[in-house]
């Protein structure tokens, strides 16, 4: 069968038109919260400030993960 225009087509038929008039059903954010605003990166860094020693962690595991995908990475080529 072959279809020249929307009319031939049965689910753009204007008989079919009651498909396209029900009422869809909400699916969206259904399980989200509203979120009234969020905090800047100053207000958080000033919430939760660095250490030293936190920033020592972080910049040793960062040294590690560079070290190891390095290594991984030139054993594949």
């Amino acid at each position: 069968m072959v279809y020249r225009d929307a009319h031939h087509f049965p689910a753009f038929s204007p008989r079919k038109k009651q498909i396209f008039e029900t009422p869809m059903n909400k699916t969206d954010e259904l399980r989200t919260a509203r979120i009234e605003s969020l905090v800047t990166p100053a207000e958080l860094a000033q919430r939760h400030p660095v250490t030293a020693d936190v920033a020592a962690h972080v910049s040793a595991s960062r040294r590690r993960i560079e070290k190891s995908s390095t290594a991984k990475t030139a054993d594949c080529w």
